[in-house]
């Protein structure tokens, strides 16, 4: 299998623009040499990029495969690109989820100069890139709610006798919890509850997790819960087996204590037009399985207002991250802050194949 590499990003030396030593190629240097990245983006130019030096080692890398350095470095990241949609179809495609109604969120320092394109081969209508994805897992862990699980073993059919049974563990799984929270100094007002089960049909060899259906544990809720499970099973393994008894294996519950939530941007600086680009660039994409060139506008996410709307193929440059607008997209500033990527645009047509 193609691999991309040599380790990572992050890897020590790392990438060879960084010039700290790397000399093997990396997602990174390619995405340098094709334009993406330029040496005065990144973190707002305080972090030199040397992209001559990135050039010269995917242009050692083609001379092996008989490429240009323009076509090693879509090849680069066409693999890459590979890679992720696989991974998105893992647990999308394969779980019974089509990708094609969802939207796609682009974080992390490289997500949003990729989620077009990963967007683009799953079919995927919508992009949103949050005002700072660059430092998502950091905003994450300062606002995100305070969680405990808690489960149990129970091997129970769905049937009324298992009733009792099934709330008094459910009763106690979260008065665990709870405790737990009273140490933490939560009030239970400020504690939710969710609560799911794994079941299967008797006899399987693996279980399905479906969430619980709310309110007390009686008839009614167990015909929701089975009739959830057909469902699911249907959704995952093409069919629903009604006349087969349905099996709960474990219970498990979630206790979420809620902390006060982030609020979003104002919309301040609302505006219909895009602001003037602070400089252009020679950006490399791909059309026809061939490098194509195009003098690509690049602007600064602090200068697009609410409402603003960007034609690929454009660049958005900001402190965290890069946003890659590829030709045939566009990019509209939402009022709370989100730059939001779509097919909305006609491809320009000055494009130029290089070499």
């Amino acid at each position: 299998m193609f691999r991309v590499g040599p380790e990572s990003a992050g890897a020590d030396p790392g990438p060879v623009c960084y010039g700290h030593g790397g000399t093997q190629p990396t997602v990174t240097d390619a995405l340098a040499v094709l334009g993406w990245l330029v040496p005065e983006a990144l973190l707002g130019g305080r972090m030199r990029l040397d992209v001559a030096a990135a050039r010269r080692a995917v242009e050692r890398l083609g001379q092996t495969l008989a490429l240009s350095a323009d076509e090693t470095a879509l090849g680069i990241v066409r693999i890459a690109l590979h890679h992720m949609v696989n991974a998105i179809e893992l647990h999308s495609v394969r779980k019974g989820y089509d990708p094609r109604e969802a939207v796609l969120v682009a974080l992390g320092g490289a997500g949003p100069m990729l989620g077009a394109h990963i967007a683009e081969h799953l079919g995927i209508p919508q992009v949103v890139v949050p005002p700072h994805p660059g430092i998502g897992s950091a905003i994450g862990l300062l606002s995100s709610d305070l969680r405990y699980e808690r489960s149990a073993t129970v091997w129970e059919r769905t049937e009324p006798e298992a009733l009792t049974r099934l709330q008094t563990i459910f009763d106690a799984l979260a008065a665990d919890a709870r405790a737990e929270f009273a140490r933490d100094g939560l009030t239970t007002d400020e504690v939710a509850i969710e609560r799911h089960l794994e079941c299967r049909y008797v006899g399987q060899g693996y279980e399905l997790r479906i969430a619980a259906p709310g309110g007390p544990c009686d008839e009614a809720w167990l015909a929701d819960l089975v009739e959830s499970f057909h469902a699911a099973h249907e959704r995952e393994r093409m069919r629903r087996m009604p006349d087969l008894a349905v099996q709960i294996v474990n219970v498990s519950i979630t206790a979420v204590g809620v902390l006060p939530r982030m609020t979003p941007g104002s919309e301040a600086g609302v505006s219909g037009a895009p602001p003037s680009p602070q400089t252009e660039c020679d950006a490399i994409f791909e059309r026809d399985e061939a490098p194509v060139a195009f003098r690509a506008p690049r602007y600064r996410r602090d200068d697009l207002g609410a409402g603003a709307e960007l034609r690929g193929p454009c660049i958005v440059d900001q402190l965290d991250t890069t946003v890659v607008v590829p030709p045939g997209w566009r990019a509209r500033a939402h009022g709370a802050g989100h730059l939001v990527l779509d097919r909305g645009a006609q491809e320009v047509s000055d494009g130029h194949h290089h070499a």
